[in-house]
Order: C-alpha cells, then sequence, then structure tokens
C-alpha cells in the first residue's frame, strides 16, 4: 500500500554486501519509494547525480572511505540512518544519527526511512 510520506522518495542504499533483505526493498517499495543499491564507490557518484530522499549505510566494514563518504553527507542535505548488526562506534555520539539494528522488520525501515524524510 503506497504510503503518501514515500511516494516518488528516492532512497538510496549503500552496501559493499547485501543489506537489506529483499522484503524491506519490497516493503520500501510498495510504499512508494524507488530503492537504489550502490556499493560505497558509486554512492558519491550517484549522489551528485540523482535526488536522492534518504540514504540507508551499512556500518561496516569500517574504513577510511567509508569514514570519508560519511564526513561529505554530513555536509548534505541527505538524511541518512546506519543499519547494521551492532552501530559504529565511531559516529553513534553524534546528534541525530539513526541506528537500526539487524535483523530488523520491513514495518520498522519503513518507519525510519518516513521519519527521515521528515526532517
Amino acid at each position: 500500500m503506497e504510503d503518501d510520506e514515500l511516494c516518488g522518495r528516492v532512497i538510496l542504499v549503500v552496501e559493499d554486501k547485501p543489506l537489506i533483505t529483499p522484503d524491506m526493498q519490497e516493503g520500501l517499495e510498495k510504499a512508494g519509494a524507488r530503492v537504489l543499491q550502490v556499493c560505497l564507490q558509486e554512492a558519491s557518484e550517484l549522489l551528485q547525480q540523482t535526488s536522492v530522499s534518504a540514504l540507508v549505510m551499512d556500518c561496516r566494514p569500517v574504513s577510511r572511505e567509508r569514514r570519508a563518504f560519511i564526513r561529505k553527507l554530513r555536509r548534505r542535505p541527505v538524511p541518512f540512518l546506519f543499519y547494521g548488526v551492532e552501530p559504529p562506534a565511531d559516529v553513534t555520539t553524534e546528534r541525530d544519527i539513526v541506528f537500526i539494528a539487524k535483523p530488523s522488520t520491513p514495518a520498522k525501515m519503513i518507519a525510519a526511512v518516513r521519519y527521515l524524510t521528515r526532517k
């Protein structure tokens, strides 16, 4: 069922390995969002080319490139959340960082993305 708040929104999922399950992607898409899954190396370029409503990012692996990408994100008006087994230690003390623990349900992911797009 389409969600007025997510309909037409572009959600960028940045991952090195499959991050969100097919049922989570399907849930977001049924809510009306367009889900784009890319690796970290493709994410910066895609952010330049596409209007992204929110970003879901895998917490692992921790790397210099991932930290640099997060610093870039903070300078942009793109809301984002982390998704993983445990929160990334180097960013969870920041204000307004959203973290969803794996495993999660499609309903929780949809609610979190809806929250991000309201900011």
